[in-house]
């Protein structure tokens, strides 16, 4: 069956985050949305990129019951749930990204490796205990991603205690750098790239785009023999979304056009026969997200004619 997945994005407010009654109330209209897989996102903590220093499991409105039950709750709803452990910095508030993580020396990188091997060992934990079906080992690490046989030893580390499929998410062009492959069950990627060099793509534009990425994917996939889920997709209202979709700024509206490009990216993404399904981002675990999470340009759930259109897209 297609992965139809939606990342639950958790509030950090109490009563509001994972596990909770209102988490609940969006997981019933998720499953109203034919959606039958979610991401829930585990975080850890980085004060500098390019130092060693990690930290995870301080934040109280995220605790281990919490996750526990929010597996729970989408299980008893039909859904399947992929773990997906992110890492967050105060750098990434002034322009920095995830993808830009390296460090500087190899005693360093053996630090930060250690610290990392921990939390993703804790989310393997976290995963066999509570039945998540999948779990991925890293987000969009760019510049760790080329220390092969360091992923190597942490993956053979998270088989010693996670029976579930694994999956890494890599950045819409890392994917190709990337080694170990072959150590994992599936191909996962964030699938950001442009797909049209112009304002307010048309839809042949954005198709041929789309049929252009699908097609190296194609390739890849016969040589690898992994299946590819696209483990983040979304777009924004800006009417540059096409070009940029990763960019959170919106300077220009244009609703019509992030329908289409969601309508299109999910038509040409089943059509293309090698990608397995894929995650939108996102949707947050309570309808208080404007007000607590800054209205997050990515979230989706009170656009009505957006969600019509993905429930519609996967229902053909």
């Amino acid at each position: 069956m297609p992965v139809r997945g939606m990342t639950l994005a958790h509030l950090h407010r109490a009563d509001l985050g994972y596990g909770s009654d209102a988490c609940r109330v969006q997981l019933d209209n998720l499953k109203n949305l034919n959606v039958n897989w979610i991401a829930i996102n585990p975080f850890a903590y980085m004060p500098q990129i390019n130092k060693p220093g990690l930290s995870f499991g301080g934040d109280r409105s995220m605790s281990r019951n919490n996750m526990i039950r929010v597996v729970k709750d989408a299980h008893e709803r039909g859904m399947s749930v992929l773990i997906k452990p992110h890492i967050w910095s105060g750098e990434f508030a002034r322009g920095k990204s995830p993808m830009e993580i390296a460090m500087t020396t190899d005693a360093d990188w053996d630090v930060w490796f250690a610290s990392f091997t921990d939390y993703i060992m804790d989310n393997a934990k976290l995963a066999q205990e509570s039945g998540a079906e999948a779990l991925s080992v890293g987000c969009e690490l760019e510049g760790t991603s080329k220390h092969t046989e360091r992923w190597k030893k942490l993956i053979a580390q998270v088989r010693t205690v996670y029976t579930g499929k694994l999956v890494y998410a890599a950045a819409f062009e890392e994917w190709k750098q990337i080694e170990f492959w072959e150590d994992l069950d599936c191909v996962g990627i964030n699938a950001y790239w442009p797909v049209a060099d112009v304002r307010n793509a048309s839809d042949e534009e954005v198709r041929a785009g789309w049929r252009n990425r699908l097609a190296s994917l194609v390739t890849f996939a016969k040589k690898i023999n992994r299946p590819i889920c696209f483990t983040e997709l979304g777009y924004t209202l800006s009417d540059k979304a096409a070009m940029e979709p990763w960019e959170y700024a919106v300077e220009t509206e244009n609703a019509k056009l992030q329908e289409r490009l969601y309508t299109i990216a999910l038509e040409e993404t089943r059509a293309s026969g090698v990608v397995v399904g894929v995650f939108v981002w996102k949707w947050f675990t309570a309808d208080a997200w404007k007000r607590h999470e800054r209205g997050d340009p990515f979230a989706i759930q009170d656009n009505a004619a957006l969600v019509e259109r993905i429930k519609h897209a996967w229902m053909h």
